[in-house]
């Protein structure tokens, strides 16, 4: 008389042991991909292993999104992970100062994939605001007026905030002011080729 024996599930072979980082968890020694034992959990090789004690430790200085930071937990600027903008700091202790939540140091030469520089020389402070504003201003200084028998194609009216009133000409070019008023005082009629002085009538 014989027995059928069905296997139902085969299990590996496995050795359990304590984590070495001394949490007393235990765990499968034997690695899933491979025949050699591990010594820590997951993510406990690093346990205890900070500052001078991590490999990777570079003196406290990291770059994160394009700017340097520094490990100062004890500094009055430093975020709740201890760190702190480089160029923060820098501009802080040259000109002794701290700045308000609503304050920001703004670089003059912009910051790059590959540059940053802190240097006090480049650095300045501002509002939030006037950063925000800087930074959406349109640099305006190749501009000129299209119209070709405009006296002063490359000066037009200033606005209250510092910046030059330039006004499309619906043509791919600019207008100056005058010019734009002209346009409008006569009427629809493309001021490019009629010039200002020949106009003597009103065009509808």
């Amino acid at each position: 008389m014989t027995e059928n024996i069905v296997v139902i599930k085969r299990f590996k072979p496995f050795i359990l042991g304590y984590c070495w980082c001394g949490c007393g968890t235990k765990f499968e020694k034997i690695k899933k991909r491979g025949n050699f034992l591990r010594r820590y959990v997951h993510n406990h090789h690093m346990v205890g292993r900070t500052k001078e004690l991590c490999p990777s430790w570079k003196g406290g200085r990291k770059l994160d999104r394009n700017y340097w930071m520094l490990f100062m937990p004890d500094y009055r600027s430093s975020n709740k992970h201890g760190y702190v903008y480089e160029h923060v700091y820098f501009y802080q202790e040259y000109y002794q100062c701290s700045l308000l939540p609503w304050g920001i140091v703004h670089h003059i030469i912009p910051v790059s994939k590959d540059y940053c520089n802190n240097m006090i020389w480049n650095l300045m402070g501002m509002t939030r605001n006037e950063h925000m504003r800087l930074h959406m201003t349109i640099d305006m200084s190749d501009r000129r007026c299209s119209n070709p028998v405009c006296k002063t194609p490359n000066e037009t009216k200033i606005k209250k905030d510092g910046r030059p009133l330039w006004l499309n000409d619906k043509k791919g070019g600019w207008l100056c002011d005058k010019c734009d008023k002209k346009r409008r005082y006569y009427g629809k009629k493309e001021i490019i080729k009629i010039p200002f002085k020949l106009i003597t009538t009103r065009f509808i």
